[in-house]
């Protein structure tokens, strides 16, 4: 006789605990997560080197927390605006969350747009403008991995991976160097914005690594093909550049110049 009014109690308690979840999934979605956790999720970023702000931190019930509307600063100098993304997504670590460790875990950015200023201490720098940005981010405990990346950049479709340790290492102030290629930087986008490409954009791959605590560790590695492409009135036919940094070196291990009269091939080591 009391099995009917128990089966009613548990379905009753069933629906609640279903309407709970539906209601903390659009409370969190549309009026976003409480101040304490905003702030824990700056203190994690802070504890890897990055200082960022968000507008908004909400709960997706596909994707997590994500924040919007996001700014990311240099650690030593919040009046510099290295890079601002228009939503991220954040995986967590609950485990090591309990055992107060580094949580966020891996981060997404979906359709993304980055801007970056090419000189980091002037904020109406030249900046090099990021869209379409596809992007995941595994964060293991002082290192940084770029699993893949693909995004829109100076007219070329960029790919990229690659990964850097010990990202909260205090870095030198390098201040000169980074003076002394401002010109070369800024003049290599200047050329690469006025390069007309024909067809589809073509597609520039980079691999790179690094330890931050050693900065003479970083090396990279560029490769770019491309067929008909117009700069000012001259057209070439095709041009292809595998080029890689290394041990505080650009080397150029093969560029191939084409056009209608014959073509340049280099190598070289700067």
């Amino acid at each position: 006789m009391s099995r009917p009014p128990l089966r009613r109690f548990l379905r009753l308690l069933l629906l609640l605990l279903c309407a709970a979840c539906v209601w903390l999934v659009w409370y969190g979605a549309k009026r976003g997560v409480t101040r304490s956790w905003r702030e824990r999720i700056f203190a994690e970023f802070r504890a890897q080197g990055i200082e960022i702000t968000f507008k908004k931190l909400t709960v997706d019930p596909f994707h997590g927390l994500v924040a919007r509307d996001v700014a990311i600063f240099d650690a030593d100098d919040h009046l510099r605006v290295l890079a601002e993304v228009d939503r991220l997504s954040l995986n967590i670590d609950w485990s090591r969350l309990i055992k107060r460790r580094p949580f966020v875990s891996a981060l997404e950015l979906r359709n993304a747009r980055l801007s970056l200023p090419l000189d980091r201490s002037n904020p109406r720098s030249q900046r090099i403008e990021v869209a379409r940005l596809q992007a995941r981010l595994l964060l293991p405990e002082k290192q940084i991995r770029l699993v893949h990346a693909e995004a829109k950049m100076l007219g070329l479709n960029l790919r990229a991976q690659g990964w850097i340790s010990n990202p909260a290492s205090p870095q030198p102030d390098g201040g000169n160097a980074r003076l002394e290629w401002l010109p070369y930087a800024e003049r290599a986008v200047q050329e690469l914005q006025a390069i007309q490409w024909h067809g589809d954009a073509p597609v520039l791959k980079i691999q790179f690594s690094g330890d931050m605590s050693a900065p003479d560790s970083f090396a990279a590695a560029v490769q770019l093909e491309s067929d008909e492409f117009k700069i000012q009135d001259k057209t070439f036919e095709s041009i292809a550049l595998a080029a890689a940094w290394k041990d505080g070196a650009m080397a150029i291990d093969d560029l191939v110049l084409e056009d209608k009269q014959g073509s340049l091939r280099m190598v070289g080591r700067w």
